[in-house]
């Protein structure tokens, strides 16, 4: 046992420095752990935004999806149809 009071200065001096070193280093692994566990969290979140976006496209009523199309088409091609019977060109529409 040392009873040199600098000598327990010096050593007390030191212990304070290695806690303040391991408690820097526990803050900068919390810090670190908790990154990692909100980028995880976030890619979780992801994983289901995409899962539910996959589902949404697997369960696509596919007729109804190519008949729609087809529906649109007709019904432009007979208003194109009817415009021109309504608006037929003259030989003078074409001369001017």
């Amino acid at each position: 046992m040392t009873t040199n009071p600098a000598a327990l200065q010096t050593d007390l001096a030191d212990l304070d420095e290695a806690v303040s070193g391991v408690l820097g280093r526990l803050t900068a692994a919390g810090t670190r752990y908790a990154r990692a566990d909100s980028h995880q969290q976030a890619a979780a979140d992801q994983v289901l935004a995409l899962k539910s976006t996959l589902s949404g496209v697997e369960n696509i009523d596919l007729p109804s999806t190519i008949m729609e199309p087809q529906l649109q088409q007709t019904a432009y091609q007979s208003a194109l149809g009817a415009t021109a019977k309504v608006l037929q060109p003259s030989l003078l529409d074409f001369l001017k």
